[in-house]
């Protein structure tokens, strides 16, 4: 009897699990994040990144795709050094995919930290390896820079201007059905100490408060006809030019701001002063841009070749180029691969005519010369 009560009892159960309703599976995806300002206390001298772009859409519907999180660094000599560089650290965590599709198979053992690539810069992840037992999971990891010898016994690589660069990847090699959709890529840029002039490009919001480096690109229009129609969250942008004075004199120069030919004065290249121009009598550390430093700033209508500017040690010069998407052409318009990357800035010795700009004299002084930036895209 009490066995046919168990066996009842067990049947029961089974009918009662069967009538509530499943949870959906989820494709889950690790996200990442970097803390550029963790300190490794045996580097004497402990460089932080001059910039740190975050390239993908974290608006993007499905898994959440950061893309590549990339740092620049400059270092200021005659040939790159050797051995241990810096290091950040590099935050983990869970972000819940979809509810539909194939479910994440926790617990992820391992989940990797390794570099593929070129290893002229050699990245050293401490920890290199995860346990991830579930969705509420977190953790760190202290990626050590450092560059092989043998890159300073190498003039090649040793030319003013010249950049190492090194890629770390994520991977779950166990078949667990974790995305890890970002790549970390370290950018590190040689300043001969004679290159005092430092030249950047980076593109924000139309009011300067957001670093911009994707977009949503809309299309509009019947299924058979669609066209370009705009950009969001932001429907304008600014692409900034900003030269910083660290040499001991003053220095004149004529400066040349290239948008991305997919873009034009916005909005729709009707506005008469979409350029301003701003200067400051401190050093402006890129990494902390902060457009309020700048004032007001002074109109100089549509012009993108500057000439004559006279920039005081120690001081900083910014440009603003007000601009926005051009709309109305068909999708097969825009950059088959995901970028817009045309945009630059580029730094000459005066006197060049505007007219013969193509003979201009790059300017000695300025690394990197010239400067660029691009902003990806998703089209929907």
């Amino acid at each position: 009897m009490k066995t046919k009560s168990l066996i009842m009892a067990i049947v029961m159960l089974a009918l009662t699990s069967l009538s509530f309703p499943s949870i959906a599976a989820a494709k889950d995806a690790v996200w990442s994040s970097v803390d550029s300002s963790s300190v490794n206390p045996s580097l004497v001298s402990y460089p932080t990144p001059d910039f740190v772009m975050n390239n993908g859409n974290p608006l993007s519907t499905g898994t959440f795709a950061v893309g590549t999180i990339q740092l620049f660094y400059t270092f200021d000599g005659t040939s790159f050094p050797s051995g241990p560089y810096t290091s950040f650290e590099l935050d983990l965590g869970i972000k819940i995919g979809p509810t539909t599709g194939q479910a994440t198979r926790y617990t992820v053992n391992p989940l990797l930290l390794e570099q593929i690539g070129s290893k002229n810069i050699v990245l050293s992840p401490v920890p290199a390896s995860f346990s991830v037992p579930n969705n509420l999971w977190t953790g760190s990891s202290v990626i050590g820079i450092s560059i092989d010898p043998a890159v300073a016994l190498d003039p090649s690589l040793n030319e003013d201007g010249d950049e190492l660069v090194a890629n770390l990847r994520m991977t779950t090699p166990n078949g667990s059905f974790l995305d890890t959709v970002t790549n970390v890529q370290v950018h590190i840029k040689l300043a001969h100490p004679t290159s005092c002039l430092r030249l950047f490009n980076f593109l924000t919001d139309q009011g300067f408060s957001t670093l911009i480096n994707t977009t949503n690109v809309n299309l509009g229009g019947p299924a058979n006809n669609k066209k370009v129609v705009g950009t969001n969250p932001h429907g304008q942008f600014s692409d900034n030019v900003l030269v910083v004075n660290n040499c001991a004199t003053p220095q004149t120069f004529d400066l040349q701001t290239t948008m991305d030919s997919h873009f034009d004065f916005g909005p729709g290249g009707a506005n008469a002063n979409a350029v301003f121009t701003f200067m400051t009598n401190t050093v402006v550390d890129p990494s902390q841009f902060n457009a309020t430093n700048f004032g007001t700033g002074t109109a100089a209508q549509k012009k993108l070749f500057l000439q004559n500017i006279t920039l005081p040690t120690g001081s900083s010069f910014l440009v603003r180029v007000h601009m926005a998407l051009i709309k109305g052409n068909v999708p097969s318009w825009l950059p088959a691969n995901g970028m817009f990357d045309q945009f630059s800035a580029q730094i000459f010795t005066p006197g060049t005519p505007l007219a013969n700009i193509a003979t201009a004299i790059p300017f000695a002084l300025a690394v990197p010369n010239p400067a660029t930036t691009q902003m990806g895209f998703t089209v929907q």
